[in-house]
């Protein structure tokens, strides 16, 4: 998967979610009604942080209808 010009290594998804890894940074992606979030990290942090502030976002817009 690319995200921008970078490629990430595909290591999951669902119809809401994408996740993806090259070397030590990775990306996690959610998709809303009208909204597409990309959450990138890199070593200073990690794919779990990553991943549930994204989720929030996108919980919150959904709810908020986005």
């Amino acid at each position: 998967m690319r995200v921008g010009q970078t490629k990430f290594f595909f290591l999951s998804g669902s119809d809401d979610i994408l996740r993806g890894k090259k070397e030590t940074t990775g990306v996690h992606v959610a998709k809303t009604e009208q909204a597409i979030i990309i959450g990138y990290y890199d070593q200073a942090s990690t794919s779990n942080l990553c991943a549930t502030q994204v989720d929030c976002m996108a919980d919150h817009l959904k709810k908020s209808g986005y």
